[in-house]
């Protein structure tokens, strides 16, 4: 039979080899604290890094419809204004291509459909301005007359109850080009019915080329001395606007001290300067608009091939702010349409449009205008519309739209 005594040795050994293992194991339960020990700082918990989202820019703001309306002219348009009812726009008559102009009123409800009628024999002046001042329409045109000694230049005035029937009522005598000619640019006419016609002349010397009149017929030369224009200075670029019985009248002239002055008249006669502009370069055109409280002048000019197209926002009080915008465009025209100002011109031989709702704050807008490689040469404001005329190559005009509220 067995040994109890051998099995019970076997049986102790067996448990002292099982108890030594469990005791080299890692125990499962965590151990105890020793509370003779201080337990670790705690660790503050770490936060996830904040990720800025990418701002977006934001959108250009649309101010014009982007479809312009391709017009039915029955002759190159030149100047245009729109009166209470419709568009009245002066033309040289010319079907393109051609040097002489046979002076042609147009007349339309829309833009789109035209009708026309001569008014002055072939070779007659070449429109260049059109006004309206609640009543009457009139007209400004150009007109070089040949002899054989000096040539002179005159300006024509034309009026018109309704845009179709017009009639000249004077015509005045710029004087003789003695190497540079007063040449006829701007009509203006305020609510009272005071007319002011501005004429420039490139090159010093000659007498002003400010008239005033009370009914277009009769005419006064203003004095350059009104304006502060000395030793025979004159304006070289000039433009008018009339603001009820207010009207504008803003000029440049190279080395006159003056950059680009400003000035307002109620009678033509006795006038304010309003400010004084600086410019770094001559200009070679000027443009003003108003929305019967603020100005907007341009004053833009080309260098070879660049070209700069600085803009001011003003006041009829005086107080004038250039805008950091430069749209840098080549025969920029500048209109209102309710509201919206409107700067339209040429940049690498093709059309381009900006709008502002402010006048310092300037964005392109998109277009769908196709000159077919011709230029701008007239950009009027309706109410509701505007019309933008090209040169005679191509005898195109496009009525445009401000932008519908979305």
């Amino acid at each position: 039979m067995p040994n109890p005594i051998r099995r019970t040795a076997r049986l102790t050994i067996v448990a002292l080899l099982v108890a030594a293992c469990a005791g080299a194991r890692p125990s499962s339960s965590p151990p105890s604290a020793d509370p003779t020990v201080a337990p670790p700082p705690s660790q503050p918990a770490t936060a996830a890094p904040t990720v800025e989202p990418t701002a977006t820019p934001p959108a250009a703001p649309t101010l014009l419809e982007r479809t312009w309306t391709l017009a039915d002219l029955p002759a190159v348009g030149d100047v245009a204004v729109h009166t209470d009812s419709r568009w009245v726009a002066l033309s040289n008559g010319c079907g393109g291509g051609c040097d002489s102009s046979r002076p042609t009123g147009m007349t339309s409800d829309d833009g789109i459909t035209w009708t026309s009628k001569g008014f002055e024999p072939v070779d007659g002046p070449f429109p260049v301005a059109i006004a309206w001042n609640g009543g009457r329409v009139y007209g400004l045109g150009s007109f070089l007359r040949a002899s054989e000694g000096a040539d002179t230049k005159e300006a024509v005035i034309w009026d018109s109850e309704d845009g179709t029937s017009w009639r000249r009522i004077s015509t005045i005598d710029l004087g003789e080009c003695a190497g540079t000619c007063l040449t006829a640019e701007t009509l203006s006419v305020s609510s009272r019915g005071v007319l002011v016609m501005g004429a420039g002349r490139s090159g010093e010397g000659g007498p002003s080329g400010i008239f005033r009149s009370d009914d277009g017929r009769s005419w006064t030369r203003v004095k350059a001395s009104t304006f502060g224009l000395v030793d025979d200075r004159v304006f070289e670029v000039v433009d008018t606007i009339a603001i009820g019985e207010t009207i504008v009248l803003a000029g440049a002239c190279d080395d006159c001290g003056i950059g680009v002055g400003l000035w307002t008249s109620e009678d033509g006669v006795q006038w304010s300067r309003l400010a004084t502009l600086d410019t770094e370069l001559m200009p070679s055109l000027l443009q003003l608009a108003s929305d019967g409280s603020r100005l907007v002048l341009t004053a833009p000019r080309c260098v070879d091939e660049a070209c700069t197209t600085p803009i001011w926002t003003g006041s009829i009080d005086g107080s004038f702010a250039k805008s950091p915008a430069d749209p840098q465009l080549r025969r920029p025209r500048l209109a209102e349409i309710g509201g919206v100002y409107v700067l339209a011109g040429m940049a690498d031989d093709a059309p381009h449009v900006f709008a502002s709702a402010d006048g310092p704050t300037w964005t392109e807008q998109p277009t769908t205008l196709d000159f077919a490689g011709c230029d701008v040469a007239d950009l009027a404001g309706g109410p509701e519309s505007m019309l933008l005329f090209t040169t005679a190559d191509c005898i195109q005009g496009w009525v445009g739209r401000p932008a519908q509220p979305r």
